[in-house]
């Protein structure tokens, strides 16, 4: 009865998981194809709440 990966040592993806900050992790999961219409929505909201503070100082 012999383990495929002794206690000790952790398997790749554990030490890959802990490795890597969880923005990256965040940002892996993000990409392919939804990762463009994501990212083009954060910036669009991102932009008009800007254009919102600015019209509210420029009052």
């Amino acid at each position: 009865m012999s383990d495929p990966a002794p206690a000790r040592e952790p398997t790749k993806r554990a030490r890959l998981r802990t490795r890597r900050p969880a923005w990256r992790l965040f940002d892996e999961k993000l990409r392919g194809h939804r990762a463009k219409n994501v990212w083009q929505t954060l910036m669009a909201t991102v932009t008009k709440l800007n254009d919102l503070l600015l019209l509210d100082l420029v009052k």
